[in-house]
């Protein structure tokens, strides 16, 4: 469940109040002419952390940040943040109100990694981006990124999904909740239909529109009846959490649908 982090737990927040930019710092250039000074917005893959100069081990697969419009978010290793981040003009950082998800991974150093990253973040002050990537820093600290290469083009037509998530609260409350009768609904988008469907529950039709790709833009125009029966609520709360959302992203295995308030529903690809 996501909450917000006390001083002492994962993230140090910084006390000094946050700004909504976040996503471009302006300079003079040393010429006298006005310039734009390298942005931290964007997505970056994590690639080094050194603690107290002493460098710490990643584990296997990337981990991604996005920082854009005073927002950063992104996933620690086995948990997921989100929070506000201040990229001041002079080089200075600050993060706060920051809150993640409360997952636990089997792997023990999967979470010392997420620990000791996590306390990282919480301690940088300062960030710089050059041509090699961005780096993130504090007096004992040391974080470095390169930019993410830009996201695959991925279809939403033809693909079929498995519902596993539903999200429910508001800003940093916000969280992904699994509940039973989740396994053997699935998803299939296919020539403008969304078709929702479940072991005891009929296909739920809508008609849809949607923009292919990341990010892409999401409507339903047309939504079927619901059966209300005891053995359709999960398919009824997956289908009313497409029909709030607005875009999807697709990322890898994963498709999330995204409404006003963030993310609605998820789900997986499985074999």
């Amino acid at each position: 469940m996501h909450r917000l982090l006390a001083l002492a737990v994962l993230f140090v927040l910084v006390a000094a109040g946050c700004g909504d930019d976040g996503e471009t710092a302006t300079s003079d250039d040393p010429s006298g002419d006005s310039g734009t000074r390298p942005s931290v917005a964007g997505d970056w893959v994590l690639r080094s952390l050194a603690v107290d100069g002493t460098a710490v081990s990643l584990p296997d697969g990337e981990l991604e940040i996005t920082i854009q419009l005073g927002e950063i978010a992104g996933n620690l290793g086995c948990n997921s943040f989100f929070g506000e981040i201040d990229a001041a003009d002079d080089g200075t950082l600050t993060l706060g109100a920051i809150g993640q998800t409360e997952m636990a991974c089997l792997d023990d150093g999967r979470m010392e990694f997420e620990s000791a990253y996590g306390q990282a973040l919480g301690s940088v002050t300062a960030w710089a981006v050059d041509p090699a990537g961005m780096t993130l820093s504090g007096d004992t600290v040391e974080i470095r990124y390169e930019q993410a290469p830009p996201p695959v083009h991925q279809p939403l037509e033809g693909t079929v999904w498995h519902f596993d998530t539903i999200y429910s609260g508001e800003g940093v409350d916000r969280a992904a909740e699994n509940r039973a009768g989740m396994e053997g609904v699935t998803l299939v988008i296919e020539r403008g239909e969304s078709v929702l469907a479940g072991p005891d529950c009929a296909g739920t039709v809508s008609t849809v529109e949607y923009a292919d790709g990341r990010d892409g833009a999401f409507e339903v125009t047309s939504a079927g009846a619901i059966d209300t029966s005891p053995a359709c609520e999960i398919v009824a709360i997956a289908s009313a959490g497409i029909t709030e959302s607005t875009g999807f992203m697709i990322d890898e295995n994963r498709l999330t649908f995204i409404g006003a308030a963030g993310e609605t529903v998820g789900f997986s690809a499985r074999p």
